[in-house]
């Protein structure tokens, strides 16, 4: 499957099922609560992991985005945490009501008991990479204090880049062209 956000190109491989772009999903889009926001992707992964998926790409908008990297990202951390808990509402909400989906619900949604949590934000800086790799830290570190009601343990948080990634998880990024 292959989806596009934030300018770059997600493939993603075989070992993912119900797999979907989740803040574009019919059942999301009819939650009438304002100021709800959902992860870019989610989907089960190797068939034991509820993987949630926040893309952010700053590398063409650094500057409108600079306040949200302060701080060791606090704003950032609390948009990504947010995202993850309005997503588990709409999984919720449409396990018990989807007329669209119902199934793929039930079944997303019996992961969030029995099976392993994951949330990735795929960050894409333009820094040097010694610089990127001292912020991917303290991302990760505010994200895991942010999250760790829901994971209970830091090993669940990644967050990754084109430069960090080595593909544990199955799917590629691509660049696209900036218009």
């Amino acid at each position: 499957m292959k989806f596009t956000e934030s300018r770059l190109d997600f493939l993603f491989g075989k070992k993912w099922s119900n797999l979907i772009q989740l803040d574009t999903h019919i059942d999301y889009k009819k939650i009438p609560i304002n100021n709800t926001k959902a992860v870019d992707f989610l989907g089960i992964y190797n068939a034991n992991n509820l993987i949630f998926i926040e893309v952010k790409n700053f590398t063409y908008h650094r500057i409108e985005n600079k306040s949200r990297l302060l701080n060791k990202a606090e704003d950032l951390a609390t948009e990504v945490a947010q995202k993850v808990r309005d997503s588990i509402s709409c999984i919720i909400g449409g396990s018990r009501n989807s007329t669209n989906d119902k199934q793929l619900w039930e079944s997303v949604s019996s992961y969030l008991l029995n099976k392993n949590i994951i949330i990735i934000l795929w960050l894409e800086e333009n820094q040097n990479l010694q610089k990127q790799s001292f912020r991917i830290y303290d991302y990760q570190k505010k994200l895991q204090s942010k999250l760790k009601w829901l994971t209970g343990t830091p090993r669940a948080i990644r967050i990754y880049n084109q430069t960090n990634f080595n593909n544990n998880f199955d799917f590629l990024v691509n660049n696209l062209e900036k218009n």
